[in-house]
């Protein structure tokens, strides 16, 4: 009976008080035995509980990641007008409540998805490769990501539900948008500082030129871009 309440404690939870319940059942249960005994039962039960914990980690851990892939592979198969949390649920193989747990949206989700799964990294600029290889080599990467359907079709569910929701269209900026102009931007005022082109030139401006013609290109007229179109279109703007 005490060892089957013991491990009815420990899988019940894995917090403070189930490993304070665990001590108290051992303790008091064997209040006849020696100390020694005892202590050794506690550290028995100390055991059974970390490793319950860490168990629990594990299940979390694999639940997260399945809940990832089946959130690229439904953007990629159904698009976001089918996207539901019900559906993530049934191929993760997890609850709606485990999902919640963690992302209280669907956008929040696609957003976490879109931003570590599905857009490349964006290099930092070195200082010794030209502006227009760097520029030209992540506008290729950024453009060919956006052209898949799963990335595409993140980049459609974000801008539609921010339109919506300004609160979620800051998250965006500050996990999508945000880093990679201010990375982008540091390199135009590096180059223009080492006098790779005129330094009346508007950064803004030409950053949202370049990065405005490959959503477009993608988004608007559902073409793809190659190495052919991203050299013309740097060159067009960096001459």
């Amino acid at each position: 009976m005490l060892v089957g309440i013991v491990f009815l404690a420990i899988l019940l939870a894995d917090n403070r008080f189930t490993r304070w319940v665990t001590r108290h059942i051992l303790c008091s249960g064997m209040m006849k035995g020696n100390v020694k005994a005892h202590r050794s039962l506690v550290a028995s039960g100390d055991s059974l509980v970390n490793n319950a914990v860490q168990e629990k980690k594990r299940r979390s851990a694999k639940s997260h990641e399945a809940i990832l892939r089946a959130t690229v592979g439904l953007l990629g198969s159904s698009g976001y007008v089918d996207f539901s949390i019900e559906k993530v649920a049934q191929q993760a193989g997890v609850g709606k409540q485990t999902i919640y747990r963690w992302w209280p949206t669907r956008a929040d989700l696609v957003l976490e998805v879109w931003r570590d799964r599905l857009l490349p990294p964006m290099p930092l600029y070195d200082g010794k490769t030209p502006l227009p290889t760097y520029l030209g080599n992540s506008l290729l990467a950024f453009g060919q990501q956006i052209s898949r359907t799963d990335c595409r079709q993140a980049a459609i569910c974000i801008l539609a539900e921010a339109h919506r929701d300004p609160k979620l269209y800051q998250r965006m900026a500050d996990a999508v948008y945000l880093p990679r102009i201010i990375l982008i931007k540091q390199a135009f005022e590096e180059a223009q500082a080492a006098g790779q082109f005129a330094k009346n030139v508007n950064i803004d401006v030409t950053i949202d030129a370049l990065y405005g013609a490959v959503w477009y290109k993608v988004l608007i007229r559902f073409e793809t871009v190659n190495r052919a179109y991203i050299d013309a279109l740097v060159q067009q703007y960096l001459k």
